[in-house]
C-alpha cells in the first residue's frame, strides 16, 4: 500500500492516521495509547490497512515489546491482554510476519538475559512471546493472556526461518515448563485428560500451541533452522511422550522425523570416527544434512497453524472498566475517592499513570 496516498484519503474524511500513529508511537508506555493502537487496529481496517503498509515496523513494535518484557513480572495483565489482542490481529497477516522476519534488528536492550545482535524483528517477537509467556505461566496464571501469547507465538513461528540460537533455546525451554505444568495436572486428574478436568485439558491446549509453534518453524525454512534443530536434538527426552501420545502425535510427526533423522545422522559420524567434540562441530553436521536431505525429512502431508484475534461474548465486562479507569486517570475530573463503582478497578489498572 502507498501510505501517503492512504493517509491523504483519510485526511479528506478528518482523520490524519500519520499523526495518530506517531502520537501512538510518542505515548507506548502509557496505557491509553496501548488501548487506542488495538482498538484501532482491530476495529478500523482503514487504520489496519496504514499500519500495514508502513516499511519501519520495528518503531511501532519495538517499545511494546520493551514495555511487556521489562516490566513483565509487575505487568498489569489488562494492559497485557489488550497490548497482546493486537499483536495477535497483526501477526495474523502474513505481509507482516514476512515484512517482520527480514527486518534486521542490530540490538535490543531489553533482552538482558544474553547478548543478541544482528536477528529480525520477528525473532525478537518471538522471543518477547516466549519470555512473557514463561512469567504468566509460572506467576499470574492468566489463561486468557497465556492463550495470546501463544498465538502470537504461533503465527511467527509460521515465518520465522532461522531462529537465533537464544530464541530456540528459550522456546524449548518454555515447552519444557508447560509439560512440566500439563503432567502435573494430569496427575491431579487422576492421570487421565477429561472434560470434567479443565485445567488438564487447558495445559492440554497449551503444549499443543507450543509443538504447533515447532512444528511451523521446522516447515517454514528447516534447512536454514540449525539452531532449533540442535536445540530438539538436545534435548530430545522431552517430545518421547508427546510424539507416542494420540491427542498430539499429529502435530508431532515432523519433530519426531527431524530428531529420529538427525540423531541417526550423528551417530553415524561418530562410528565414522568423528568424535564431535564442540557444539560447532555438531551443528557443522547438522547443517551439512539440513542442505542435502531436507526433502526427505519432512512428511508431504504438512500444515500450518495459525490464529488471529476473536473478541470472546461479554467482552464488555473486561473493556468497560478498564477504559473508564484509563479515562479517570488521564483527565483529573473526578476526585478518586469520591469513586465507588470503578475504584477497585482504577487502583489496580493505572494507578500511577499519568497521560499529557
Amino acid at each position: 500500500h502507498d501510505s501517503n496516498m492512504l493517509s491523504a484519503k483519510e485526511r479528506e474524511q478528518g482523520v490524519d492516521f500519520v499523526q495518530v500513529l506517531e502520537a501512538i508511537k510518542q505515548g507506548q508506555g502509557l496505557s491509553g495509547y496501548i488501548l487506542l493502537l488495538s482498538s484501532l487496529f482491530i476495529d478500523n481496517h482503514n487504520f489496519a490497512r496504514f499500519v500495514l503498509s508502513q516499511t519501519e515496523i520495528d518503531s511501532l513494535i519495538s517499545p511494546l515489546l520493551r514495555r511487556l518484557c521489562t516490566e513483565a513480572s509487575q505487568l498489569n495483565m489488562r494492559v497485557c491482554c489488550v497490548a497482546l489482542s493486537f499483536l495477535l490481529e497483526i501477526t495474523s497477516d502474513e505481509s507482516f510476519c514476512s515484512l517482520a522476519s527480514t527486518t534486521n534488528i542490530a540490538s535490543s536492550s531489553w533482552v538482558t538475559e544474553r547478548l543478541i545482535s544482528c536477528t529480525t524483528l520477528a525473532d525478537l517477537m518471538m522471543l518477547a512471546m516466549i519470555k512473557l509467556a514463561q512469567v504468566v505461566l509460572t506467576k499470574h496464571k492468566d489463561f486468557c493472556v497465556l492463550s495470546q501469547c501463544l498465538g502470537t507465538l504461533a503465527n511467527l513461528s509460521m515465518h520465522c526461518g532461522r531462529l537465533h540460537a537464544y530464541t530456540a533455546q528459550r522456546l524449548v525451554r518454555l515447552f519444557e515448563v508447560t509439560a512440566a505444568q500439563y503432567n502435573s495436572a494430569v496427575q491431579r486428574a487422576g492421570g487421565v485428560v477429561h472434560i470434567d478436568h479443565p485445567e488438564a485439558n487447558m495445559y492440554a491446549v497449551f503444549v499443543q500451541y507450543l509443538l504447533e509453534c515447532i512444528d511451523n518453524s521446522l516447515c517454514s525454512c528447516l534447512d536454514g533452522n540449525e539452531q532449533l534443530v540442535y536445540t530438539l536434538v538436545y534435548n530430545r527426552q522431552l517430545f518421547t511422550r508427546y510424539v507416542s501420545d494420540p491427542r498430539f502425535s499429529g502435530v508431532c510427526v515432523n519433530l519426531h522425523r527431524v530428531i529420529e533423522y538427525f540423531v541417526s545422522t550423528l551417530e553415524a559420524e561418530t562410528l565414522g570416527g568423528n568424535t564431535m567434540s564442540s557444539p560447532e562441530e555438531v551443528l557443522a553436521v547438522i547443517r551439512e544434512g539440513l542442505a542435502s536431505c531436507t526433502s526427505r525429512i519432512l512428511s508431504p502431508s504438512t500444515q500450518s497453524y495459525g490464529y488471529s484475534y476473536e473478541e470472546v461474548p461479554q467482552a464488555h465486562r473486561f473493556f468497560s472498566p478498564f477504559v473508564w479507569s484509563v479515562v479517570v486517570v488521564a483527565r483529573k475530573f473526578w476526585r478518586r475517592d469520591d469513586i465507588v463503582l470503578l475504584r477497585q478497578h482504577v487502583e489496580e489498572d493505572t494507578p500511577s499513570e499519568e497521560i499529557e
